[in-house]
């Protein structure tokens, strides 16, 4: 069954009706008014319109619709145009503004992510500037699928198991990072994709925009900015921080969202509810503890967390790699647990069904003893029927003789 909608030119408010075969990511259908425009889906709020939606991103990819924005740059769904008219679905990452210092550090991520070759990190295309409209850009390959955000809007919390699953291919990615020496240091839930392939479920790491070298003393190259996001950068950040960048970030990010995952809430939480980089400032001064774990996880799951999300980087853990290791032994627990949880509701289950069954049966020696009482009354009835019709002809036999 064919899908349709409508698509539109964003400058003239061209439209036409087209509709999809199922398996058609999107027709290319140009605006007679604006030939160098192609026509994207429709949206009828003109306050809200994007006005690079349509262009031809150096003559290589035409912008389609927006898929996520950021403080300096947003991600277009595109078409990569290729020979013989093949067209190919990707995501192209635009900077925002025509600035020399940020076109240097957007150009650093493409540069970034070209190295990284895991299965766990979103796969570098292309990368370039579009003199003709003033933009600098990265392609990368197109996810189909939902945010760890989105998930965890829908799910709240993750049971611990699968929780543990999706840190580990988080951890598969930084392990690759951090031995090339990058940090990611914006590791939260938008920032991790989901996608499903073969039947599970595969994470992606994105957005390496502010990935730097692990160098000691490294300094931004923006004075006064500290990048990330307060809920998942790690405390010695507001504390007198010298710019010195180290895997120890990440890792505190990562235990913040394994811990967010289990629980459905954050470990460390400003009391006036705001989540600005003052209040955590104000809130890592006092050197807080976590907010406490629910009784339901293990101890062996909250040692853990708590070592991955510990206050001092001192005693935090030290490398992607050694949290790997104990995760994977944490993690045998909790499945070995889970494989005697299942294996005593199977138990269970199996003795329900069987009560219920012997509800539902009569008993089979009071069905006997039905059966054998009424043969019995049938027998009786019989045999005295037979004796009162001999008796009966007996009788008017002897009238007869008289």
């Amino acid at each position: 069954m064919k899908d349709c909608f409508k698509v539109h030119c964003v400058i003239c408010d061209h439209q036409i009706q087209i509709e999809l075969e199922p398996d058609e990511h999107f027709q290319i259908h140009h605006c007679p008014q604006h030939p160098d425009r192609v026509l994207v889906p429709f949206n009828e709020n003109r306050n809200n319109r994007d006005y690079l939606l349509g262009i031809d991103l150096d003559q290589k990819y035409l912008l389609i619709d927006v898929l996520g924005k950021g403080q300096f740059a947003k991600v277009y769904y595109a078409i990569q145009k290729g020979a013989f008219q093949l067209m190919k679905p990707v995501a192209v990452k635009v900077l925002n503004e025509d600035r020399q210092e940020l076109e240097k550090l957007f150009l650093d991520e493409a540069k970034i992510i070209a190295k990284l070759k895991s299965e766990h990190i979103v796969k570098y295309i292309d990368s370039g500037r579009d003199e003709k409209h003033k933009l600098c850009y990265i392609v990368m390959s197109l996810i189909e699928g939902e945010t760890l955000s989105k998930a965890l809007k829908r799910e709240s919390q993750f049971h611990a198991a699968d929780a543990l699953h999706l840190i580990d291919q988080i951890l598969i990615a930084l392990e690759e990072a951090h031995e090339l020496g990058i940090i990611h240091r914006d590791l939260k839930p938008s920032n991790l994709m989901l996608e499903i392939q073969d039947g599970k479920t595969v994470l992606k790491v994105l957005d390496f925009g502010v990935a730097r070298p692990n160098a000691n003393r490294q300094r931004e190259e923006t004075q006064g900015m500290i990048p990330g996001t307060p809920a998942y950068m790690a405390p010695e950040l507001f504390k007198q921080y010298d710019g010195s960048v180290h895997p120890r970030l990440d890792l505190f990010s990562v235990g913040v969202i394994l811990y967010q995952l289990i629980c459905g809430y954050l470990p460390y939480q400003c009391e006036e509810g705001s989540d600005s980089i003052i209040a955590y400032y104000r809130l890592y001064h006092k050197k807080p503890k976590p907010l406490p774990l629910p009784k339901t996880v293990g101890g062996h799951v909250q040692q853990l967390i708590h070592q991955a999300i510990h206050i001092d980087p001192k005693k935090r853990i030290q490398s992607a790699k050694q949290f790997r290791q104990m995760l994977a032994e944490v993690l045998k627990v909790e499945m070995d647990q889970l494989h005697l949880q299942r294996l005593a509701q199977d138990r269970i289950d199996h003795q329900e069904i069987t009560k219920k069954e012997d509800d539902l049966s009569p008993n089979v020696g009071d069905e006997l003893l039905l059966v054998n009482e009424t043969f019995f009354s049938k027998q009786r009835l019989i045999w005295l029927m037979t004796a009162g019709l001999i008796g009966a002809l007996i009788g008017l036999g002897a009238h007869f003789l008289s």
